[in-house]
């Protein structure tokens, strides 16, 4: 039986997710401030979305 709190934390894993898909490109964009030539030379990957 699904509990009242079900579609509360589906909600709140959800949102949880947009945040992390919004600050991810926020991150690997400093990373690459930070590390340009690595970048460029093709020695540094971007990390995936988790």
């Amino acid at each position: 039986m699904a509990t009242t709190s079900e579609p509360a934390g589906r909600r709140t894993a959800f949102g949880n997710r947009l945040v992390d898909v919004r600050l991810w490109p926020r991150e690997e964009l400093a990373r690459l401030r930070e590390e340009p030539p690595s970048f460029l030379s093709g020695g540094g990957r971007l990390r995936p979305v988790s």
